[in-house]
Formats: C-alpha cells, structure tokens, sequence
C-alpha cells in the first residue's frame, strides 16, 4: 500500500478486498504516465463496519493500493 496526498482517490485493484462486487457504469483514473484505467467499482471496503474506508476505487489493473491522505 502506497499512502500519499497527491492522489485524489483511495484505490486498489484487488477485488477480493470488497465484500461485494457491484460494476460502476463509467469513469476512468488518469495517472502521471499519460495511462488511464477503467474504474470497474466504488465501495466501501474493511474487515468489518467500525473498521473501513468509504469510497474505494477498484480500478481495473492496478496493481497497489493507493490511499489517500490530506
């Protein structure tokens, strides 16, 4: 997991972090690379309620966790 304020989002690629899978119609993520990723889902991902983060990107092909600090 990479923890930086220069990201916009919290992101993650690995599917098995969300409890459920809902496909989000639409979006994109633009990186500094000029590389742009399909957004698949938006989510709450945690071990439990008490325990998560709202508003998680599963972005398709990522391969870190990138989450967002202010």
């Amino acid at each position: 997991m990479y923890v930086d304020s220069g990201y916009s989002r919290h992101m993650t690629g690995d599917r098995s972090n969300f409890p459920s899978l809902i496909v989000f119609d639409g979006g994109s993520v633009a990186f500094g690379n000029d590389k742009s990723e399909t957004i698949i889902d938006i989510d709450k991902i945690g071990e439990s309620l008490s325990h998560s983060t709202d508003n998680v990107h599963l972005v398709d092909g990522l391969q870190h966790n990138l989450l967002s600090v202010s």
